[in-house]
């Protein structure tokens, strides 16, 4: 896409109208994140979810086990 770019009076950058109204026409779509992962990592069941989706278990226990070390007193199983 090329921009073009055009001074004022006053020496501010102004785009170009007809970049201005496209973007104006462009309309955000909003889906899940489900959605998302479904697109770009795989249907459940596949081989590259079931991966993504172990890494992701190990990172959420590796966060668990630093936050349950970094305060203790939290933790309400500890015997201090």
């Amino acid at each position: 896409m090329q921009i073009l770019i055009r001074q004022n009076t006053s020496g501010n950058n102004i785009l170009n109208k007809k970049r201005n109204d496209m973007a104006a026409k462009k309309k955000l779509k909003t889906v899940s994140l489900d959605t998302m992962i479904d697109k770009h990592i795989g249907k459940v069941g596949t081989s590259a979810r079931d991966a993504f989706e172990q890494e992701l278990k190990l990172d959420l226990l590796g966060y668990a086990i630093k936050e349950a070390r970094l305060h203790p007193k939290a933790n309400p199983q500890s015997n201090e």
